[in-house]
């Protein structure tokens, strides 16, 4: 018996997949049983907090260098083999 193949197009066949596991299709655009509810502290922070962003900041830069320290490596080491084969050849 050949097989079948079910093509769903992208984004449509995602929806009806995750529609089917899940059971409950929601008609409006509210997710059942989460309401947001009104902060009684008042309004929320406008961003994130200063150090959140400054060890991201340190961190992201730190693997950067790492990086690139490991590129430039091997970068150099690729130009030391050229080199060491030309003064060969010559």
């Amino acid at each position: 018996m050949p097989q079948r193949k079910m093509i769903l197009p992208g984004f449509v066949g995602l929806i009806f997949i995750l529609a089917w596991a899940s059971g409950v299709v929601p008609v409006s655009g509210a997710l059942p049983g989460i309401t947001p509810t009104p902060s009684p502290t008042g309004p929320a922070p406008a961003g994130p907090p200063l150090s959140l962003t400054l060890t991201l900041l340190c961190t992201f830069c730190s693997l950067g260098v790492v990086v690139g320290l490991i590129v430039l490596g091997f970068v150099l080491s690729m130009q030391r083999r050229k080199e060491g084969t030309a003064e060969k050849d010559a």
